[in-house]
Parts: C-alpha cells; sequence; structure tokens
C-alpha cells in the first residue's frame, strides 16, 4: 500500500525525506566520484522533478 495516498505519511515528510536523501546523495557523489558528476545529476533530478512531473 503507497503511504501517501493511505496517510500513513504526510505530505510534509516525504518531502523532507525525499530532499534530504538527495542532498545526501548529492554531496557523497560529489565527495567520492567529483563536484561535476554531482552537478550534472543534480541538473537532471531537478529537471524530472520540475519538468516530468
Amino acid at each position: 500500500v503507497r503511504p501517501l495516498p493511505s496517510g500513513r505519511l504526510r505530505p510534509g515528510e516525504a518531502l523532507r525525506f525525499s530532499w534530504g536523501t538527495a542532498l545526501v546523495g548529492l554531496i557523497y557523489l560529489g565527495w567520492s566520484i567529483n563536484v561535476l558528476t554531482a552537478l550534472v545529476v543534480a541538473s537532471s533530478l531537478a529537471s524530472y522533478v520540475f519538468v516530468y512531473t
């Protein structure tokens, strides 16, 4: 069962979790690979969030 439609998770909690995991992932990617790769992934993520959805 999906947590948002079923009411087990509030939208604000889901938003904080998604932004938090994205931020941690981008920081880790920039640290472990390089900053350019993290920037490319960040732009891809932004285009997915703001254009696709």
